[in-house]
């Protein structure tokens, strides 16, 4: 066992224990303390994703349709780039608001604050396991990469956890769209995400507000996530899969605003609106958001997630009726699409600090 360990910070950070002192010589009660206060010990957590393309993925076709795809790769999750230096190298730690940053150095620290993680994490497994059958798999799945010639391993839950994936502006060609398929850092297998995302740019409103010309087939995290609702549209997206997308300029208000005459079953009807869901970053939170109703916003700059979502439905047409029209002739005979707005494919987070 190395005496100098390195771990994650709540920064994000590296940062370190000396295993030979202080740290060794703590009685071990207060030892299992400083490690559990820094385990993950919520359902739901956040992560974030770069995406490389692997190894061509047999076996997987995706049929003819108007997103017709030639290759069709199965894409690895790999570090992210920094939230703080969009523009620096992608790291596991710098600048990283994931979930798994919290605990990752304890998995590999030593023999001790293995065995206190892995308590955790079964408890957290047996806590969440809805299954009721005589066989219940696990809700997590471990995860390895190696950070300067040291192994590092986390774990993330593919049935609960958010997955933000990171598109890269530069990367050619662009992601087509958003399959909840892929590989997690260091496994061979295809592992499907319930909850997948991509985060918002402001920019992809301004140049287009007086335009009519959908910009679907463009190679830009833009084109992706409009690609992603038509092939949600088409049916392409496996039952229970969620797709969200971040707005970081949007604030949570603490009381929405009413979007109705008030009534005597108002506060009925409050109380039986299910609660936001929440997932847990590092040191910051993604919190659902509903409608403009629930959040603030510059009013300055009319160009949030839910103002590109009405410019796309409304001002260019591109709306569930549209879709459905322009369906492929593979995808024709498919249910139609139980969504009427575009805010119903797809949902909305905030980000907001700890």
């Amino acid at each position: 066992m190395s005496n100098d360990t390195s771990i994650s910070t709540k920064d994000g950070t590296e940062g370190h224990l000396d295993t030979s002192f202080p740290f060794i010589r703590l009685p071990p009660e207060l030892r299992i303390k400083i490690q559990e206060a820094t385990i993950r010990n919520f359902q739901r957590g956040a992560h974030f994703f770069s995406i490389s393309k692997g190894p061509r993925r047999n076996g997987r076709i995706i049929g003819h349709s108007t997103l017709d795809i030639e290759d069709v790769y199965g894409f690895d999750l790999t570090a992210p780039k920094s939230q703080t230096s969009p523009s620096s190298a992608q790291d596991w730690f710098a600048g990283n608001p994931s979930a798994y940053v919290k605990d990752v150095g304890l998995w590999t620290m030593c023999w001790e604050s293995r065995d206190v993680i892995t308590k955790r994490y079964k408890r957290l497994d047996e806590r969440m396991n809805t299954n009721s059958g005589p066989i219940k798999r696990s809700q997590f799945v471990s995860c390895h990469f190696t950070r300067d010639m040291e192994e590092c391993q986390f774990k993330v839950s593919p049935a609960q956890d958010l997955f933000c994936i990171q598109l890269d502006r530069a990367r050619d060609p662009c992601t087509w769209y958003i399959i909840p398929f892929y590989r997690l850092p260091g496994s061979l297998s295809v592992t499907k995400l319930t909850n997948t995302a991509i985060e918002y740019d402001t920019n992809w409103l301004i140049p287009w507000e007086t335009g009519s010309v959908v910009p679907y087939l463009e190679n830009s995290p833009r084109g992706c996530f409009i690609r992603t609702l038509w092939a949600m549209a088409e049916g392409k997206m496996p039952p229970g899969c969620q797709f969200w997308i971040i707005d970081r300029n949007i604030q949570r208000r603490d009381k929405p605003w009413a979007t109705f005459m008030h009534s005597e079953d108002d506060t009925t009807d409050e109380q039986e609106k299910p609660k936001p869901l929440v997932f847990q970053g590092l040191n910051k939170r993604y919190v659902e958001v509903r409608g403009m109703e629930e959040c603030d916003w510059d009013a300055l700059r009319q160009n949030t997630v839910f103002h590109f979502l009405h410019w796309l439905q409304i001002k260019a047409g591109f709306n569930a009726n549209w879709m459905m029209r322009h369906r492929g002739r593979f995808e024709r005979n498919r249910p139609p699409l139980q969504h009427r707005d575009l805010d119903e494919m797809v949902k909305v987070l905030c980000e907001e600090e700890l």
